[in-house]
């Protein structure tokens, strides 16, 4: 499918002048940022106050890169739409090979720039409110907007919507985030912000999914939650995608991990995965070790659980290695790759008696859920052991 010209607007979009609404828009949030640029981005106590502001942001931004960190790696080059005062572009800063931020405000952007000063790989850039010109086609691995395009008119939205297309670099994504208008809770803050005078612009999943079609861009996963849709996309159809992650990420499990094994409450296990990448790009992975009751799936409450988020070469062999005990920490061991982030639980004791095992790789951005796996079925092996005295 050939996607839709950004000049053709869907007649779903609202009428009248684009070019009158972004002169509003660009006026508003400048008024916005001189009479308090933090507590625009975020209206928080916190951010109203200036001792605290500065910490509040840090701490924010550190939340979001733990759910970002998937699509990141030493080498990623990264634009952060709607940047505002720089909040997440600054800590990318210290994930990334460079980061490109740009927002409509004037008055927004000469605070990021002098908050991320230091960071000689970040650029900040005013940019018209529906274009990246300054960006150069497929130049950037990761597109990010957070609390921006909630903000933003649907013509604009569905410009921009091309223009991450266009800088998208192959097997590049972007996560970017909207107001659920049909979330009781998004309707409720889009209404709020409608009698305020606030601009905000509420979508559906329908809608939205239509649209990013229409711009050349699949969706590969969307995600609800306090008023927003969460929509990690990526360049033409999601399904030739989702097959490209799939068949250029394999894992192989031990000999030893048979089903019905036995694993000793006192004894420290050991699980090796074998990962072997075969991309045209370094590829990121999460890897997961779960045991959970019998016939308990990944998503019940563990006995013992570890993840780590891992940065993989773009062709080779890479093992990891999971430790774990019911009376020790677990720990994560890479060879031939590198661990950007992990998180482990361990309970003091298991019970004895049967359980299942857990062991798999799945492909960058994808949560350990029922959707994932029915998305790439080969993710996960499971196996039936039993725990020994």
């Amino acid at each position: 499918m050939v996607p839709a010209g950004p000049d053709r607007i869907p007649d779903w979009v609202p009428s009248g002048s684009l070019a009158a609404r972004l002169r509003s828009d660009r006026e508003f949030w400048n008024a916005a940022a001189r009479e308090d640029a933090y507590f625009a981005v975020l209206s928080s106590p916190e951010s109203r106050d200036p001792s605290t502001r500065e910490a509040y942001f840090d701490a924010t931004a550190s939340e979001d890169l733990r759910r970002l960190g998937w699509f990141l790696h030493a080498e990623s080059r990264v634009l952060d739409l709607g940047c505002g005062v720089g909040r997440l572009t600054k800590a990318l800063a210290h994930r990334c090979a460079e980061v490109i931020g740009v927002d409509i405000s004037a008055e927004m952007v000469a605070i990021a720039r002098a908050r991320t000063a230091a960071s000689p790989n970040v650029r900040i850039v005013e940019t018209d409110g529906s274009s990246l010109a300054c960006v150069a086609a497929g130049t950037v691995d990761f597109v990010v907007s957070l609390l921006c395009l909630i903000h933003v008119d649907r013509r604009a939205a569905f410009r921009y919507f091309h223009e991450i297309r266009r800088v998208l670099a192959p097997g590049g994504r972007a996560w970017l985030q909207f107001q659920d208008e049909e979330q009781p809770e998004g309707a409720a803050a889009l209404a709020s912000a409608n009698r305020g005078g606030f601009p905000m612009e509420g979508w559906n999943e329908t809608r939205l999914v239509t649209a990013l079609s229409e711009a050349g861009l699949g969706v590969l996963g969307i995600e609800r939650a306090r008023g927003f849709l969460d929509v990690q996309v990526c360049v033409g159809p999601a399904a030739v995608e989702r097959h490209r992650l799939s068949a250029s990420l394999r894992f192989a499990l031990p000999d030893e991990l048979a089903e019905g094994m036995s694993l000793s409450l006192c004894d420290r296990q050991t699980v090796v995965i074998r990962v072997r990448t075969d991309s045209f790009r370094t590829e990121t992975a999460g890897a997961l070790v779960a045991l959970v009751p019998r016939g308990g799936g990944i998503t019940a409450s563990p006995w013992c659980y570890a993840d780590a988020h891992l940065t993989l070469p773009s062709v080779g062999d890479s093992e990891v290695r999971f430790s774990f005990g019911g009376r020790y920490p677990t720990t994560i061991d890479v060879v031939g790759g590198v661990v950007a982030g992990e998180r482990s639980h361990s309970a003091p004791e298991w019970p004895e008696g049967d359980a299942t095992l857990h062991v798999g790789v799945l492909p960058a951005g994808f949560g350990w859920n029922p959707e994932s796996i029915t998305l790439f079925p080969g993710c996960i092996r499971s196996v039936s052991v039993r725990i020994a005295p």
